[in-house]
């Protein structure tokens, strides 16, 4: 997925529309926040952006008379952003929804947009079980195995387990839990659930229906006893003083990214649905979820 996010970024340089009549050049800065390589080598993906980069500020010229020096940076240790933002400028960067509010970023940048993989911008999460089991509360997973998402920065679901367990008044995973396992791939996990190998999982509610629809049988057997909040899961931010006709172009990518068939086979690729433009309230569900988290682990 965040694989997907950067090869989007400098596709959606390629489909802009004619605003200039004259030449104008701009040079735009894009960082991406830790992980952003998943199935593929550092050093072979850095030679393709490479090109990439090249190729589309070629096009977006072709196609607007606008002309984009774009330039990227991948940041491993997430501790350094706060610090990097302060010292360069960054026009364009993908990170996890909730480090928005926690690094004050509000001051320099706005949302501006995010990749849905299904017909909403949100995802939810979900603690599915097997309906065998005949489990309906939380509180009925006491010393049963379950399995979660691998515990990285864009994955929220482990801070909502905590809260869901602080506010049920029961302990914390490693105690409450009879065992605890971890997998990268949510299909995997739904089909362990179904298959009996685990009690329950957390999963987030597109990929569970993702599975319903490559096998029927999944929804027979598998329930959601909880749901989480609609959240934005991974955003992208705008630095609030980027040139208004650099971000009129971006806008306009975005907002017709589907329109264009190269981009669309794109999205296809990477299972996005499309790209959604995003506001400040899109962000609710997830700063309460952090208000709530802050009474588990407070200061």
């Amino acid at each position: 997925m965040k694989l997907a996010y950067i090869t989007l970024y400098f596709l959606l340089l390629t489909c802009g529309y004619k605003y200039a009549q004259e030449q104008v050049e701009f040079n735009m800065s894009l960082l991406f926040v830790e992980d952003a390589f998943v199935d593929i080598a550092r050093k072979d993906a850095e030679a393709s952006f490479k090109i990439w980069t090249n190729m589309y500020s070629n096009h977006i010229y072709d196609e607007t008379n606008i002309k984009v020096n774009t330039s990227f940076e991948i940041l491993e240790d997430v501790s350094r952003l706060g610090t990097l933002l302060d010292q360069k400028r960054v026009d364009l960067v993908n990170l996890p929804s909730y480090m928005y509010k926690m690094l004050g970023l509000n001051k320099n940048f706005e949302p501006i947009w995010s990749g849905a993989r299904g017909s909403s911008k949100f995802d939810e999460y979900v603690i599915i079980i097997n309906n065998v089991n005949k489990i309906t509360q939380l509180e009925e997973l006491k010393s049963k195995s379950i399995i979660l998402m691998k515990e990285d920065i864009f994955n929220l679901s482990h801070i909502w387990l905590k809260v869901l367990l602080h506010e049920n008044n029961l302990d914390k995973k490693e105690n409450f839990f009879g065992s605890i396992s971890e997998e990268q791939d949510e299909l995997i996990v739904i089909y362990k659930v179904f298959f009996g190998e685990a009690d329950a999982a957390i999963v987030t509610k597109n990929r569970l229906e993702l599975a319903n629809e490559l096998n029927p049988q999944i929804s027979k057997k598998i329930v959601p006893i909880i749901v989480s909040e609609p959240m934005l899961l991974t955003i992208s931010l705008l630095n609030k003083t980027i040139d208004p006709l650099l971000k009129k172009t971006l806008l306009n990518i975005v907002e017709n990214f589907r329109l264009n068939s190269r981009s669309g086979q794109i999205l296809d690729l990477f299972k996005i649905a499309k790209i959604d433009r995003i506001y400040e309230t899109d962000l609710e569900s997830v700063n309460n979820l952090l208000e709530r988290y802050s009474k588990v682990n407070p200061e």
